[in-house]
């Protein structure tokens, strides 16, 4: 399809990856943390890896970092969403089904440097903690663009 603008005749991409790629700025970490002496697992999601150590640097010290091959998985990032859009679509469990006595949440998305979404899980749960986080990094192009659109839709709504 070509669209006319001010530059001139620009072909527009309809496909799915020219759909994404407006967002293409955007990407979700995920860091998994465990402790067996606090018998917890923390899901740590951010834009920004960076952002993982700005504030409460102690307070995960005594925790060991699961790495790719611990949780089986190739990469820990995910292209074209944001933690708010998993948050939103998924819950603030981001799909994980336990109950909500079960976890504790740590909201600091809105926190200017700071833009972290931390869930802490009692260990006994690390099974379903690790393929709640696999089915979010294997999200296909298609289930991408259609939580983009929710997202969007939802929104507008609010």
């Amino acid at each position: 399809m070509k669209v006319s603008t001010k530059k001139g005749i620009v072909e527009k991409d309809d496909t799915l990856y020219g759909l994404l790629l407006p967002y293409k700025a955007n990407n979700l970490y995920f860091r998994v943390l465990e402790s067996l002496e606090e018998e917890k697992i923390v899901v740590q999601l951010s834009s920004n890896p960076s952002f993982w150590n700005k504030s409460d640097e102690n307070e995960y010290i005594d925790y060991k970092i699961l790495r790719r091959l611990d949780i089986d998985y190739i990469k820990l990032s995910v292209k074209f969403i944001l933690p708010i859009h998993v948050i939103k679509i998924y819950g603030p469990s981001i799909g994980i089904k336990i109950s909500v006595e079960d976890y504790e949440i740590i909201d600091e998305l809105d926190k200017k440097f700071i833009g972290r979404y931390i869930i802490e899980f009692p260990i006994k749960y690390k099974h379903k903690v690790l393929l709640g986080v696999k089915k979010i990094l294997k999200l296909s192009p298609q289930k991408k663009y259609e939580m983009l659109e929710k997202y969007m839709i939802l929104k507008k709504e609010i």
